[in-house]
């Protein structure tokens, strides 16, 4: 029953209407180029897919150096009449700049990896979109499709795609939120060893 409600039917059902919505549209445009681009459309839902877990990726990579270094600049400018009263300026400074320091090779390679795979989902939609353009000049240009009517098409099968990638990408943050609230639960209903209402 957990399986079919909650945030997990809401992912797929927005995946559901994403997709029959700019598909409805896209057929109405050009049925030729939408199923020259429904050709392409995993392609393009992997590549919105990619782009969503790359964004997310890169604020759940974050070294344990960087957020140390995070929490001493929130601490610095909290506090900052006592660090002046310390006269602590200078080596505040220096312990933010060490940590940061320390999170840079961590950083740079996570950085390197997020970019390359960001850089792939661009290059895969860019070249979609590059196809459909393509064959939709031949359409325009051979059988009188009009101009409208092939970015309709167009930008139906690509929007479609990429809302249904982003939301496929929160799938798997629904499982470990489940798993989660499970944990949360089972702490919450446990009984205490200690009686509150003893002497």
């Amino acid at each position: 029953m957990n399986a079919i409600s909650g945030v997990q039917l809401g992912a797929y059902c927005q995946f559901a209407a994403s997709l029959i919505a700019g598909l409805i549209i896209a057929f109405f445009g050009s049925w030729k180029l939408t199923l020259v681009m429904l050709a392409i459309l995993p392609l393009m839902a992997g590549a919105g897919g990619i782009q969503m877990a790359v964004s997310i990726g890169m604020d759940k990579n974050k070294s344990a150096d960087s957020l140390a270094a995070n929490q001493v600049a929130s601490d610095t400018v909290q506090n900052i009449r006592t660090i002046r009263a310390l006269v602590s300026e200078q080596w505040t400074r220096n312990l933010f700049q060490d940590l940061l320091q320390r999170s840079v090779p961590h950083q740079a390679r996570t950085s390197s990896w997020a970019a390359l795979w960001y850089g792939i989902s661009q290059g895969i939609l860019f070249f979609s979109v590059a196809l459909g353009f393509w064959y939709g000049s031949k359409l325009v240009q051979d059988e009188g499709l009009t101009f409208d009517k092939m970015i309709q098409s167009l930008m139906g099968v690509f929007l479609s795609a990429l809302a249904a990638g982003q939301a496929l990408a929160f799938v798997g943050d629904i499982n470990e939120a489940k798993a989660a609230a499970h944990d949360i639960f089972e702490l919450l209903d446990s009984e205490s060893s200690i009686n509150p209402s003893s002497d």
